[in-house]
């Protein structure tokens, strides 16, 4: 193994997740710099929604909101399989105003840990998989655009893939099966597969809520919103409510963890984030002597 990472293995939900980290900080220099070079002269899709400055799960779901019919899948293994010959000729062609054909092969050298793939956990991954799939983004939303297919939406974050659209006079199953195979095929060209397993078609009206990349769209009395969904706000609000209860003072690491995830959860659903709360809900976090449970979490 080579000194300069370490590796760690997290365990995510059914499977086993692969990290090599840093164990070197001039290696972690090494590879902000590569960073930043390329950073200033690529511009990502406007399809690509992670790992951008500005753009994040709400910007990517945010597109979607009015939209009827639902395709997502996404890709099966990406970084492990990102082609590293194509790589570094994607990349070339992104900055070839600062950098030749060799430094782009010394680049995508210097940023792997095999001979194929790019690692979770180097700085430099998550940019050149976005230099990776540029064309595929642009590509493939070209192609949909011809389906028959009204307000037709792409965005990709990550290896997560979302295709909605409002309406069609087509039949539904086939426009699934044509959204898929038009995926699969372009996939194909950058050694790349889709997720079968992880492919879903959802229809608004019959399930009246989508999950998108962690969120979920919902709809009230004719009107969507995105939410991170009740069920995990309510686990949330028992989760903070429980410890206030204890007689020990809550870690700095935990009310840090707790602030953190409530500014996530206020960047999602904005003024509504306490609309899951009921009267019995409300009761206790008076008992504690507060108005609310963004007002209690903000004490701590």
């Amino acid at each position: 193994m080579n000194e300069d990472y370490k590796i760690i293995y997290i365990k995510k939900k059914d499977k086993i997740r692969k990290i090599i980290t840093y164990n070197n900080l001039e290696k972690r220099k090494q590879h902000q710099f590569i960073y930043n070079k390329i950073n200033k002269s690529f511009k990502p899709s406007i399809y690509s929604k992670g790992y951008i400055k500005n753009e994040s799960i709400y910007t990517n779901v945010i597109p979607h909101l009015y939209n009827n019919y639902f395709f997502k899948t996404d890709i099966e293994d990406f970084f492990k399989n990102i082609n590293h010959k194509k790589l570094i000729d994607l990349l070339y062609n992104e900055i070839k105003n600062i950098a030749s054909p060799n430094d782009c092969y010394k680049i995508v050298k210097q940023c792997s840990y095999s001979k194929k793939g790019l690692p979770l956990g180097f700085i430099t991954s998550p940019l050149l998989a976005n230099v990776y799939l540029k064309r595929f983004d642009i590509s493939l939303y070209s192609k949909l655009r011809k389906l028959n297919c009204k307000n037709i939406i792409y965005t990709r974050y990550a290896d997560d893939i979302m295709i909605s659209f409002k309406e069609t006079s087509e039949d539904i199953g086939i426009i699934r099966n044509e959204i898929e195979k038009i995926i699969s095929d372009y996939l194909k060209k950058y050694y790349l597969k889709i997720n079968k397993k992880k492919t879903k078609f959802i229809v608004f009206a019959k399930t009246h809520q989508v999950r998108l990349t962690g969120i979920t769209i919902v709809e009230k009395n004719s009107m969507r919103r995105i939410s991170v969904g009740r069920n995990q706000k309510r686990k949330f609000f028992y989760d903070v409510i429980n410890k206030c209860k204890t007689d020990t003072k809550i870690s700095e690491i935990e009310v840090k963890r707790i602030k953190g995830k409530m500014s996530f959860y206020l960047s999602i659903e904005k003024e509504c984030f306490e609309d899951f709360i009921t009267k019995n809900m409300k009761i206790e976090i008076e008992k504690l002597g507060y108005n609310s449970l963004i007002e209690l979490i903000n004490s701590l």
